[in-house]
């Protein structure tokens, strides 16, 4: 969780947080809308390479290990370099760094000339060998941008009142991420 006391500016500005990673041979893996990109292998001629907006996750992984993040605040990062306005056909990916890209005021019109006052940014990251495979960053991302809401069950209710401990859901299957679970609205 990161903190800070912005002074508002009416003067160009970008703020980012620098993440300089050092995975060797290195690949980037995004979760987008909908999707799961490799920055230039999955994109078509034209499209933003500057900048890539986050959904849930972002992963850097080689043969050995990979290393997730994932921020609840902040969803566009900038890779390999700040490449601000570049305007980029061809990313060369040569480092596995990343700038997480938390506010601007580069703009004339749409959007606040300043920002400041107290901010609150939250990132998670973890890694390891199993960070390589993609369900597995898939699921650290979404657990950490939407973590589960819990909901107390009352023991008599559900005769549980027995039990040490309780579970009426389980998910064997690593791909698989449950988004939601609700009550039947028919009962």
């Amino acid at each position: 969780v990161n903190t800070m006391n912005k002074i508002e500016t009416l003067e160009k500005e970008g703020v980012y947080y620098a993440f300089p990673m050092m995975v060797p041979q290195g690949k980037f893996n995004i979760e987008v809308a909908g999707s799961v990109i490799s920055p230039n292998k999955d994109q078509i001629p034209g499209s933003c390479r500057d900048w890539y907006s986050v959904q849930s996750w972002l992963n850097i992984s080689n043969q050995e290990f990979g290393i997730t993040w994932s921020s609840r605040e902040v969803p566009v990062v900038s890779l390999c370099d700040i490449n601000t306005g570049k305007l980029l056909d061809d990313l060369k990916i040569l480092n596995t760094s990343f700038f997480a890209y938390l506010m601007n005021n580069y703009w004339n019109n749409n959007f606040k000339e300043s920002q400041g006052g107290k901010l609150t940014f939250r990132f998670s990251i973890t890694s390891g060998e199993e960070q390589k495979k993609t369900a597995k960053a898939a699921r650290f991302g979404w657990n950490y941008r939407t973590p589960l809401i819990s909901r107390i069950l009352k023991p008599k209710t559900y005769n549980i009142s027995t039990l040490s401990t309780y579970s009426f859901l389980q998910i064997d299957d690593e791909a698989v991420i449950l988004l939601t679970l609700k009550q039947a609205e028919n009962k």
